[in-house]
Order: structure tokens, then sequence, then C-alpha cells
């Protein structure tokens, strides 16, 4: 796969946020597979951390849904009941994800892997996600009006950018999401939060991108919070992704 650094926006760019260019094009891209049509029976997740444009770091896992595989989802992504008998229950795995991705922008193709996320947490009783979420689908169809209306799913972006990639498999798909996304950005020089800011925005209130000033009240909390946030992690190197999960806390 082609480097993206040499296309990323300049320094000085990212500075007229306030950010330094490590902060200000930090993301994590999120997927998940499912055992069968119900959407929250999740069997693998994936993390893939973006800094400036480039995957930095992958954390994985595979999850016992706890529920039958169908035959066409194992058919796509070729987990079955055998691969996730031994491994950890989504509540489990949720341990790590929430302190890897929290106060974090996470990014995801479409809004399934979301609701598939949200769906699970309130089935299994997890408290949700604290992160802001970024659809780079939208994003797609928002910074390139050929994809406005059609032809924005993961596989044909990809195919559109050069991009090779194994579909269905939870951090090809989380990487190869983040990538489009990182385009995107280095394209059209507009921020990552300019983009959350936008991309997350009622139809109503919505304008052109390139009409909409970094600056106003939405922008600035939204802006101000996500800084702060990615300052925290920066500072924090050992909440950098472990191969390990993160144990519980104690409910006592």
């Amino acid at each position: 796969m082609s480097s993206l650094r040499s296309k990323m926006r300049s320094p000085e760019h990212a500075a007229d946020c306030g950010l330094s260019e490590q902060e200000s094009s930090s993301f994590i891209a999120l997927d998940v597979e499912t055992a069968n049509s119900n959407i929250s029976s999740i069997c693998q997740i994936a993390l893939v951390t973006f800094e400036i444009g480039e995957p930095v770091n992958v954390w994985q896992s595979l999850v016992n849904p706890g529920e039958p595989f169908a035959a066409l989802n194992v058919s796509l992504h070729g987990i079955d009941a055998a691969a996730t008998q031994d491994s950890p229950s989504f509540a489990d795995v949720m341990c790590t994800v929430a302190t890897l991705v929290e106060g974090r922008m996470v990014a995801s193709h479409m809004p399934f892997d979301r609701i598939a996320i949200e769906r699970a947490c309130s089935e299994h009783c997890v408290p949700p996600l604290t992160c802001y979420w970024i659809d780079t689908a939208r994003v797609a169809r928002l910074a390139w009006p050929r994809f406005s209306k059609r032809g924005y799913g993961l596989r044909s972006l990809a195919s559109w950018r050069g991009i090779d990639f194994r579909h269905h498999d939870a951090v090809e798909d989380a990487s190869t999401a983040g990538r489009i996304l990182a385009y995107a950005v280095a394209e059209s020089g507009i921020s990552l939060e300019r983009w959350l800011a936008y991309a997350t925005a009622s139809r109503s209130r919505r304008r052109k991108i390139d009409d909409i000033p970094a600056r106003g009240a939405r922008y600035r909390r939204l802006s101000a919070r996500y800084a702060a946030a990615a300052a925290n992690h920066s500072a924090q190197p050992g909440r950098a992704f472990e191969s390990e999960l993160i144990p519980c806390k104690s409910k006592s």
C-alpha cells in the first residue's frame, strides 16, 4: 500500500487549528465482524490507530458471541464457532476497547460497526463507548462528488484508490477505512475536527464543506474536547495498544 505521508497537509495547516500535526491527524479506525444476521453478534473486532495518515498500531481480538454462526457469515469472514470457542466474551473485550478509544475520534465505514457496538453494549449491559464517531463513507461522499450518490462502499473506494485488501477481515477493513479518511483529509486540506463537525451535523444545518469556517460554538466545543483528549493520549504512552486484554475494573 502506498504511503500517504507525502500527501498530508503541512504542519502549518494543522497549527491553524491550534493542534500539533500529530494531534490534529490522529484517529482510530474500527471494524467488526458478526456471527449471524443479528447485528450485535460480534465475533471479531479490530482497532487500527493512525498518526499523520499512517497506521501505526493494530489491536484485534476474536470474540465468542455466545450465538450460533450462520453459514453465510462464515463464508464471508471465515470465522466459525471452533475459532472463537476459547475467545473472550464481548464484555471482556470491551474493557480493552473502551480504554483504547476513550476520548478519541473513531472512524468506521458506514454506520454498521457503530450500531453493532451500541447494540452489543446494550444487550451485554456494558457502558457505551465514550468517543467521537465519524463515518468514513459519509466523508467520502462529501469529499469526492463522484461518490455523492453511489459507489461509496469500502470495496469500491479501495479499488479507486488502488488499495489491495482482504474484505471482511476486521483488521484489513479497519485499515482500509482509515486510509480512505486519511486520503480525504489530505486531499481536501480540511482538518479531522472540521470533518467531524460537518459530517455529524444534521442535514438542515449542513452547507458545502468549503463554506464552513473553522469557527462557531459547535466547532469550538468539538475541537477543544478532541484536542484535549488527543493531547492527553499523547502524554500517556502507557495507553498505547497492547497485545493483551485490559482487565475489567471491579464493580465493588
